[in-house]
């Protein structure tokens, strides 16, 4: 048996790997949260930037203004709040930071949307 090589990890060389495997998942983990949930919020704020288009189109096709449920888009949006109007008078947006977890961000990274849109223009008269 003398002169033999193990070719085998022992014991000490396992125990050590799956430490080590353990340091790495409890820095990786956290960082994969986080980046889970600025996809969601990320999807939040374009999905409202299409509602406000579908409004517009909506407007303009019907002239009428868009109500609940009448786009999936708007129906999909967590983090912000939307106030629907009558007679021209559009919609307003407001965020809302607590109706998710991530949407604690909201006010910083789309708060740029939050305000009252008119689609109702003035007649031009020939």
């Amino acid at each position: 048996m003398k002169g033999r090589e193990s070719s085998a990890f022992s014991m000490i060389e396992l125990i050590f790997m799956i430490i080590m495997l353990g340091i790495l998942a409890a820095f990786a983990i956290p960082k994969l949260s986080a980046t889970r949930d600025d996809a969601m919020l990320s999807t939040d704020i374009w999905n409202m930037a299409t509602c406000i288009e579908d409004a517009a189109a909506w407007y303009t096709a019907r002239g009428t203004d868009l109500s609940a449920g009448d786009s999936k888009s708007c129906n999909a949006v967590k983090c912000y709040n939307i106030t629907y109007s009558t007679g021209g008078a559009g919609f307003t947006v407001a965020t809302n930071p607590s109706a998710a977890t991530f949407c604690s961000d909201i006010d910083s990274v789309g708060g740029h949307l939050a305000k009252t849109y008119l689609f109702r223009g003035s007649r031009i008269s020939f």
